[in-house]
């Protein structure tokens, strides 16, 4: 089974950073094999001081700011806001390439928080190098995964492989993430991320199953009414929850909010000889499985963590290829955009290009490439002196100093009147610089309109003539227009 989701890994990065690098990109395929080998690393047995090699930072309280990597602003924006109130200082990436050359660059966080699904480089492989360069990151500094594929004994091996410190699941909220990583950070050993939740009238039943889950490596809370259950459901927020079909609410029934689709939890109903209609109905309602009882508590166990796993794995294929999709309706719009843009330019009949600091060609119209007898892509990607035409002053070699001023100033130069050698001899433009800022307000290029005035200065040229011949005539002359209106 192959789901509809492109990876991207780089390799090449070797840790050596004091030259120039290229990593050589591969693309794959996401196929549920890679995903459950992700899903089904070899048991590691916990300690009693929770899951992974937690460094406890509660005894200093200077450490407050913390990298994320692999996050959208949005979600950074709102984890920040929930983080500020405790004295954490945010600062997010989007990719693995922009928070290596961070910490390059010689930033220096008291903690990583690092998605395992970064877009460009794989989160396991940039965990691996930042505990293998000490030039990129301290050895004592904390790096704290984010993933919904993890839990149990498998985050223990994965973080233990790894080298990093903890674990929070990538489906919590900003609000929850933010709790946790404030726990982690400044408070201790994080909450277990994997719970079952043994809701059953039979007490004996119940301990049961819950020994059997304790063994696989869950946390366990047991309930054996509706009420102490329904509580347990929204306050442990379980990855499996164990529901007697007896337990019912006043009307017989099984609750509606069990089976809500805001829950993540895998839900496994036991019932006394269910049969087909009732199994069906329970399925129908969202049930992963119907149990009938009598049952071997272990396999129970074992069942519902195959059943959780499976979850996991369908849940993380759709993540990732909701993100493909996302992103390439985010791509089809760019281009969308690039296209009306370049439309709106060639509509214009002024000569319009833009420069970036490098004084390289990035846009320009079709008036300018025919101005010039050019194809734009003779231009586009480089300088005035790589090109082998003509250019006016406004945008050639001469003009190299004084755009280079015009971008540091940041201010506008309008009104430069120069000649060009065109088709037909000598022709005139006017031409407008002004610089081109980003979005935090630093100048990133010029952009250049130039007008073509041969016209204009040609009839002002007849004018000043003929104003010159009528002053020089000794007869009076009136001119009028057809209607005798001097």
């Amino acid at each position: 089974m192959v789901f509809g989701a492109d990876l991207c890994a780089y390799t090449g990065i070797d840790g050596v950073w004091g030259e120039a690098r290229f990593c050589v990109r591969t693309s794959f395929r996401l196929d549920s094999q890679r995903v459950r080998a992700m899903a089904n690393c070899p048991p590691v047995e916990k300690d009693d001081e929770g899951v992974g090699n937690e460094i406890d930072l509660s005894k200093n309280q200077s450490r407050r700011t913390v990298l994320f990597i692999g996050e959208t602003a949005a979600r950074v924006a709102k984890l920040e806001a929930v983080l500020a109130p405790a004295g954490v200082a945010l600062e997010g990436v989007a990719t693995g390439r922009l928070a290596l050359k961070r910490l390059f660059e010689g930033f220096r966080p008291d903690a990583v928080l690092l998605d395992l699904y970064t877009k460009d480089i794989d989160g396991r492989r940039i965990c691996r190098l930042l505990r293998r360069d000490e030039r990129l990151l301290p050895a004592t500094t904390p790096i704290v995964l984010v993933s919904p594929l993890l839990g149990g004994r498998t985050a223990a091996h994965t973080l233990d492989r790894l080298g990093a410190n903890a674990f929070i699941d990538a489906d919590d909220d900003e609000e929850a993430l933010g709790r946790r990583l404030v726990r982690i950070l400044f408070g201790g050993a994080p909450e277990d991320p994997l719970a079952a939740l043994i809701v059953d009238r039979i007490a004996a039943l119940a301990t049961s199953i819950a020994q059997a889950f304790e063994q696989r490596g869950y946390s366990t809370t047991v309930a054996h009414d509706v009420r102490v259950g329904l509580e347990q459901l929204d306050a442990k927020r379980p990855a499996v929850v164990v529901w007697d079909a007896g337990c019912t609410d006043e009307k017989g029934a099984l609750p509606l909010s069990l089976f809500s689709a805001k829950r993540s939890s895998a839900i496994v109903i036991t019932a006394e000889a269910p049969g087909f209609e009732k199994t069906a109905d329970l399925i129908e309602k969202g049930a992963e499985h119907v149990q009938a009882k009598p049952f071997d508590p272990a396999r129970l166990a074992s069942l519902c963590d195959a059943i959780r796993r499976e979850r996991v794995i369908l849940h993380t294929a759709r993540t990732i290829q909701n993100q493909r999709i996302r992103e390439l309706a985010m791509q089809k719009r760019i281009r969308q955009q690039r296209t009306e843009l370049q439309t709106i330019l060639d509509s214009v009949p002024a000569l319009i290009y833009y420069k970036d600091r490098s004084h390289r060609f990035v846009r320009c119209n079709v008036a300018f490439a025919e101005t010039f007898s050019i194809r734009p892509a003779q231009v586009l990607g480089s300088r005035a002196c790589d090109v082998d035409i003509r250019l006016p002053p406004s945008c050639g070699l001469e003009a190299l100093e004084a755009d280079e001023q015009l971008m540091r100033d940041g201010l506008p130069r309008v009104g430069i009147v120069e000649p060009y050698e065109g088709e037909g001899g000598r022709r005139w433009l006017r031409t407008d610089k002004v610089p081109y800022r980003d979005e935090s307000g630093a100048v990133v290029g010029l952009i250049g309109l130039s007008t073509d005035i041969t016209a204009r200065l040609r009839a002002q040229e007849q004018r000043e003539r003929l104003r010159r011949a009528l002053e020089q005539v000794e007869e009076s002359i009136v001119i009028t227009d057809e209607s005798g209106i001097i």
